[in-house]
């Protein structure tokens, strides 16, 4: 057996111990910069959230957060001091995630307007998920909690802690885990919504996706399609479900499935077979994605009798 990555090890290490710290209740040992605790200067930047813009505005390039008033000779002291700790600073910052969660949670059904310690908590968590997006791959131990707290955050939030997975770069095997937990708890949309901002892989997902084929919700058919056809070869183990998708009525899954069969044609072959029943589809996009694949796979591959 292969000895896994020195790095990759590191860091599942530290987010298990930051994760079962956490739900003890215990605390983190918290680092110090320049004579200040980590809380200190996370409080230091949450007293500033005013002053940064919005990721989500037109003028932030790349997801980075700017000061609204540059200050040139005077950078942003709490933000160089989470840049000079690094991944030391995770810990706190995960607490942050998870504290916030427990403060806000309640009976959604009623309607509520907030605490004002309420808005603090979620305010915390909003910047919390801020730095772990900007300080990047150092803070990848922050990524089983980000993916804890995603299933139960708004729209917004939801966009902000994907941003923030993204740029920290999480192992795709923990996206996968994450997506086929969803799965397992009947959350199509949310696996759809999860696999399309966060990437996806792995023969389980594939197949995950493929049942939701089957859906008689025809945005679930269509957007699992739509991402099982992105994905090229790394589809192959949905191909006999994308086979039984073809017998669909809604035009635009049929073809999106020929696509992806046409990507599958010269590998597999019960997606060449498919192919050739779509010749008289009653959809001409249909019938040209079947007719150009198998041309391809006769060109790239074993020969294939045109009358077959």
């Amino acid at each position: 057996m292969k000895a896994k990555p020195l790095g990759l090890t590191v860091i599942f290490g530290l987010g298990l111990f930051l994760r079962v710290a956490v739900s003890l209740g215990r605390p983190v040992p918290e680092a110090v910069h320049q004579g200040k605790t980590v809380e200190a200067w996370f409080q230091e930047y949450v007293a500033s959230a005013d002053t940064r813009t919005s990721p989500t505005t037109p003028a932030v390039m790349n997801g980075e957060y700017m000061r609204r008033t540059p200050e040139h000779d005077n950078p942003d002291p709490a933000w160089e001091a989470f840049k000079a700790l690094g991944e030391k600073a995770v810990p706190c910052l995960v607490v942050h995630l998870h504290s916030s969660a427990r403060d806000l949670s309640g009976d959604s059904t009623i309607a509520r307007p907030p605490t004002a310690n309420q808005e603090r908590t979620r305010l915390e968590r909003q910047q919390a998920i801020e730095l772990i997006h900007r300080l990047g791959v150092s803070a990848r131990a922050a990524a089983p909690a980000l993916l804890e707290l995603l299933p139960e955050s708004d729209e917004a939030e939801a966009e902000a802690v994907c941003a923030a997975l993204r740029s920290i770069h999480p192992d795709p095997t923990a996206i996968n885990h994450f997506l086929l937990r969803l799965g397992k708890r009947g959350r199509d949309a949310s696996v759809l919504q999860f696999a399309r901002q966060l990437g996806w892989s792995g023969p389980e997902v594939g197949r995950l996706l493929g049942g939701m084929l089957r859906s008689p919700e025809a945005e679930t058919s269509r957007d699992a399609i739509t991402l099982l056809e992105a994905a090229g070869q790394n589809a192959r183990p949905a191909a006999d479900q994308i086979v039984a998708v073809l017998r669909n009525p809604d035009p635009e899954i049929r073809y999106l499935a020929a696509r992806s069969l046409s990507q599958l044609a010269t590998n597999t072959p019960v997606a060449i077979q498919a192919l050739k029943t779509l010749a008289n589809d009653p959809s001409n996009l249909v019938r040209n994605v079947a007719l150009r694949a198998l041309a391809n796979a006769r060109s790239n591959g074993p020969r294939i009798p045109a009358g077959n």
